[in-house]
Parts: structure tokens; C-alpha cells; sequence
């Protein structure tokens, strides 16, 4: 179809023409989302979808919504849904304990634009799975595990974590799986021990991070307010 054509047409000219079709717009925008999600071989590490007790560690054995709520910094990341040309990758996790439900909206740069996606979740209400989520638009759920944590304080919000999502997008025609794997900070810019500790928890657990991305330093990101979500688009 010409849609396809069209969007064969923007993956082969790079990210320059898919930065400015992005700038031009939602429907641009959601094109090169359902381009990326598409085009990308999104299998890796799919075998591992229904391994969430094999995976986890210990860290998340007394996992609590309140110390993970928050806004976190995508310093590594393996995403197929996410333009390479995206940076700056922010989290911000709210919840509703009652509800057992979550909202997360994922934030990132384009060319100094913010764009930020709203998705939903629900939290896990099984005691011995307190850190397994679902998380997507509407009522397309995906798992979103949280696996891995780290702490300065017994009590205190966590500092880093290791996330693992992944699920069949369910997509008419196309039914594409998704897999994704995140390095989450606190700090703009996390320091070389967390992200070794970090890595080597995503190796022991055999994850391929052949393709993951970093952006270890965000100090320069969101400048003088410019990623406030009032103020900004929201695809």
C-alpha cells in the first residue's frame, strides 16, 4: 500500500527525514512508532516471557509500589518501539494502591521536543509476585517485570532497577511480539559501579544486550522545564 511504501521509504532514508516527519505531527508520529515496531525483529529473548520467577532476584523478593513510584532515567535500553533518535528517555511511575493499578508515562527528546506516550498497568495483587506488572494501552496489557532493584536506604525509594517487558502486541494483520529490556536510574547520570551491577544482573540472566543503547550522562536533558507534561505534546 502506499502507506507502506511511504514508511519503507522514511526507514531507508535514516533518521534525518524520520526526525522531520516526527516534528510534523501525531499521524507522523504513530507512523514511524508502527514503522519501528514493524520492521524490527522484536523475538529477542521472547523465550523468556513466562520465566519471571527464573529470572527475578532477590532484591525484589519485598518489592512496594511506594519506593519504585517516581521519576526514573532510561540509561540503557532495548527497545523496538522506541526511534533510535529518541533520547533523553525519562519514566514517570504513579499509582493507585487501592486499585492495584499504575500510570507511566514515557518521555523523550526530539530534537529538544518532548514527546511523551501515557500508557496503563496493573499490578500484580499475588504476595509472592510483587514485582510483576502489565502494562500498555487500554486493555492491551503486556508483562512488565520488575526484576532487579537496588536501594541506598532500608526504607528509601529504589535507585536503580532492571525491567523486562514483553507480550504479542496484538496488532491486526501484523501480530508482532515485543520484547523490551531497561536499565532504570533515579540520577541523571548514574555512575559506572550501578551500571555494571546492573549489566552483569541482565548477563547472569542471559539477556542479549547485542542492540541495548545507553545515555549514561542526561544532565543536559529537560532544560528549564521543558519537559513539563502540561506543556508539551502528548502522542
Amino acid at each position: 500500500s502506499s502507506l507502506v511504501s511511504f514508511l519503507v521509504q522514511s526507514g531507508r532514508a535514516g533518521e534525518p527525514m524520520q526526525r522531520t516527519l516526527w516534528r510534523a505531527g501525531a499521524p507522523c508520529r504513530c507512523a514511524i512508532l508502527f514503522w519501528q515496531i514493524w520492521a524490527a525483529s522484536a523475538d529477542v529473548d521472547f523465550d523468556k516471557c513466562s520465566l519471571f520467577d527464573e529470572l527475578r532476584s532477590e532484591s525484589v523478593a519485598n518489592f512496594t509500589p511506594e519506593r519504585y513510584a517516581g521519576t526514573w532515567y532510561e540509561v540503557g535500553v532495548r527497545d523496538e518501539s522506541q526511534p533510535a533518535f529518541c533520547t533523553c528517555s525519562r519514566l514517570q511511575w504513579s499509582h493507585n494502591e487501592a486499585a492495584r493499578e499504575f500510570r507511566d508515562v514515557v518521555s523523550c527528546l526530539v530534537q529538544d521536543l518532548p514527546i511523551h506516550v501515557p500508557l496503563n498497568g496493573e499490578i500484580s495483587s499475588d504476595p509472592q509476585r510483587p514485582s510483576f506488572m502489565r502494562e500498555g494501552f487500554g486493555k492491551n496489557l503486556m508483562s512488565n517485570m520488575v526484576l532487579y532493584v537496588e536501594t541506598d536506604a532500608a526504607a528509601g525509594p529504589y535507585t536503580a532497577a532492571v525491567v523486562f517487558s514483553c507480550g504479542d502486541l496484538g496488532i491486526p494483520i501484523i501480530g508482532r511480539r515485543f520484547t523490551a529490556l531497561q536499565f532504570l536510574s533515579r540520577s541523571k547520570k548514574v555512575d559506572e559501579a550501578t551500571m555494571h551491577r546492573m549489566m552483569s544482573f541482565a548477563s547472569s540472566r542471559n539477556f542479549s544486550m547485542a542492540s541495548m543503547r545507553y545515555q549514561t550522562d542526561m544532565t543536559d536533558c529537560y532544560p528549564n522545564g521543558s519537559g513539563d507534561l502540561a506543556a508539551t505534546v502528548i502522542v
